[in-house]
C-alpha cells in the first residue's frame, strides 16, 4: 500500500524566491502562484517530506495542480535551465521611414545570424510600402513579423478600412503575427485571423518602452531559461535605426556600426552588446524580486556606472511586495 509520503512539484512548476514573498512559475500553463518565502526552501529541494506541519499548504498546491504526492520522488527529476540557441541574433527591431535599403541589407545577412523574428517600426504608412517590405521578408528565412504603424489617426480613413488592409496583408503574408496601431483614440486589442491587433493611444516613440508591469510578464520555458542565464530583453537581439545604424535596442543611443559594413557574426563578441547582457541575478533589487525570471529587463536609460541597477521605470518594491 502506498502512503504518499513525499510531495513533488510538477517539472514545469518552478519555485522562485523573493525577499517578501516567493512564487511558483507554471511554465506549462503560463501562470504563477504566490507562496510564503518560508516555504521556498523546502520546495527548492524538489522533494518535500510530508508531515503534519506542512500538510495543509502542500494540500493547497495539490488542489491548485502545482504538484502531487508520491512514494517514488526519484522518478521525477527537476528541469534544468541551460539556455542554448545557435543563432547569433534571434530577434531584430528595424525602424523604417522612406527607405527600406537597410532592411534589404539585413535580410541579405540574415542567413549569417538565423534571425527568427522581426519587429518593424514604420513611419511611412502607405499600404504599397507595407506590401513591398512584407514581400521582401516572405522570401527570407524569417517566419514571424510584427508591425508597429505610426500615428494612424493622421490617415483620413476609418478603422474598418485599416482592418480591411490588415486582413488583406494577413491573407497574403503568413509571417505577419501582430500589428500595433499608434496614436489611436482608444486602447484596445483583439485577434483577427490569428493576428494580434493592438490599438495604442500613445505615439510610436522609442522612449515609451521599458515600463515594468505585470501585464508584460512572460511566463514560458524559453523566457524563463533565458532570464536565468542572460539578459532576457537584449540577449541575441539587435535594432536598426532609419539610417541602418546597429544598436542593442532602439532606446539605447550607442551604436556599434552600420549594417552596410558590419558583419553580424561579430555582434556576439561586441563589447557594447556584452555590456548590456546582464542576468537578473546580477542586478541590484531585481535579484531579490520574485518576478525576476518572468519580467523583461530594460537596460536603457541607465548611466554606464549604474548598469547593474534595477530598470529605471520599474516601480515594484520586492522588500514590501508593493507597486508604487
Amino acid at each position: 500500500m502506498m502512503n504518499n509520503n513525499f510531495f513533488v512539484l510538477y517539472s514545469d512548476c518552478i519555485p522562485v524566491n523573493g525577499s517578501a514573498r516567493s512564487l511558483i512559475c507554471d511554465l506549462g500553463r503560463n501562470d504563477f502562484i504566490f507562496i510564503e518565502t518560508g516555504h521556498y526552501e523546502a520546495l527548492s529541494k524538489n522533494t518535500v517530506v510530508v508531515d503534519h506541519e506542512n500538510k495543509e499548504w502542500l494540500d493547497y498546491l495539490v488542489e491548485e495542480d502545482y504538484g502531487f504526492y508520491t512514494d517514488t520522488p526519484e522518478r521525477f527529476p527537476r528541469l534544468t535551465f541551460n539556455h542554448e540557441n545557435s543563432s547569433i541574433i534571434t530577434n531584430a527591431i528595424v525602424e523604417l521611414n522612406e527607405s527600406a535599403d537597410h532592411l534589404k541589407k539585413l535580410l541579405e545577412k540574415s542567413e549569417q545570424s538565423r534571425i527568427e523574428a522581426l519587429e518593424l517600426r514604420i513611419y511611412n504608412r502607405s499600404k504599397e510600402f507595407l506590401v513591398d517590405i512584407l514581400s521582401l521578408i516572405s522570401s527570407s528565412n524569417i517566419r514571424s513579423v510584427s508591425l508597429c504603424l505610426s500615428d494612424y489617426r493622421t490617415i483620413n480613413v476609418d478603422f474598418t478600412m485599416v482592418l480591411s488592409d490588415i486582413n488583406t496583408l494577413r491573407e497574403q503574408f503568413n509571417e505577419l503575427k501582430a500589428v500595433s496601431l499608434f496614436a489611436c483614440s482608444e486602447n484596445d486589442s483583439f485577434i483577427v485571423q490569428d493576428t494580434l491587433i493592438v490599438y495604442n493611444t500613445t505615439s510610436l516613440r522609442n522612449d515609451h518602452c521599458g515600463r515594468i508591469s505585470p501585464k508584460n510578464f512572460i511566463i514560458n520555458f524559453q523566457n524563463f531559461a533565458e532570464a536565468n542565464n542572460c539578459n532576457s530583453c537584449l540577449n541575441k537581439k539587435m535594432a536598426l535605426d532609419t539610417e541602418g545604424n546597429i544598436k542593442p535596442c532602439p532606446s539605447i543611443e550607442k551604436t556599434i556600426g552600420n549594417i552596410n559594413d558590419f558583419d553580424l557574426r561579430d555582434i556576439a563578441n561586441n563589447t557594447v552588446i556584452q555590456k548590456y547582457n546582464i542576468a537578473k541575478d546580477q542586478i541590484e533589487v531585481c535579484r531579490d524580486c520574485e518576478f525576476r525570471y518572468i519580467c523583461h529587463d530594460c537596460r536603457a536609460y541607465l548611466s554606464p556606472e549604474k548598469m547593474n541597477a534595477k530598470p529605471k521605470y520599474c516601480s515594484y518594491d520586492p522588500y514590501t511586495a508593493t507597486w508604487q
